[in-house]
C-alpha cells in the first residue's frame, strides 16, 4: 500500500467509529495480534490458503447475515466469496491440514496457576497461628496472583497462542 499500511488504516477507520469488518491479508505473521486491537474479525497469511480463506468467508457472511448486514458484502448476498475473488499475485496455497489459533497451552498454565493459588489459600488457613510459616505462604501466593493478573486476559492468550 502506497504511504499508509493496512493496520493504520484500520486504526483510522476504528477512530472513526467505523464498525466495518476487516479482514487482514498479508505476508507479516508479526502483526497478527497488533490486528486484534483494531478487532480484525480475522488474519490471513499469504499466500492465501483456499480452505483458510473460504471458512473466513463463510463465517463472515454468517456473522453479516446474523447482523443483518449481508448486503454490505456482495449485491447477491447468498454469494459467498472464493479464493478466485481476491486479485492476489501469489496462486493460492495448497490446502492446509489446520487454520487455528490455539491458547490449550496458555490455558493449562492458568488453570495450574489457579489450582497452585487454591492451595497455598489452603496452607495458609492450616498455617494460623505460625507467623513465620504464614509469612512465607502469603509470599508465594501474592506471587502467584501476580503471576494469574498478568497472565488470565485475553491479550496475553494472543500473544502467546500457537497459530497453525
Amino acid at each position: 500500500m502506497d504511504g499508509i499500511d493496512g493496520m493504520e488504516t484500520a486504526r483510522k477507520l476504528r477512530s472513526q467509529n467505523d464498525k466495518g469488518y476487516l479482514i487482514f491479508i498479508t505476508v507479516l505473521k508479526e502483526m497478527v495480534f497488533q490486528s486484534f486491537e483494531v478487532q480484525a474479525y480475522d488474519y490471513l497469511i499469504k499466500p492465501i490458503n483456499e480452505e483458510c480463506f473460504e471458512k473466513t468467508m463463510g463465517r463472515l457472511y454468517a456473522s453479516m447475515q446474523n447482523a443483518n448486514d449481508a448486503k454490505v458484502l456482495y449485491e447477491d448476498p447468498k454469494k459467498v466469496p472464493k479464493t478466485k475473488d481476491v486479485k492476489a499475485e501469489e496462486k493460492p496455497a495448497k490446502k492446509a491440514e489446520k487454520c487455528t489459533t490455539n491458547t490449550d497451552n496458555v490455558d493449562r498454565e492458568i488453570e495450574r496457576l489457579k489450582e497452585d493459588k487454591k492451595q497455598l489459600e489452603q496452607q495458609i488457613k492450616v498455617a494460623a497461628g505460625d507467623e513465620e510459616k504464614m509469612k512465607e505462604l502469603e509470599k508465594k501466593l501474592a506471587q502467584i496472583e501476580g503471576e494469574l493478573s498478568q497472565k488470565d486476559n485475553d491479550t496475553y492468550r494472543r500473544q502467546n497462542a500457537v497459530i497453525s
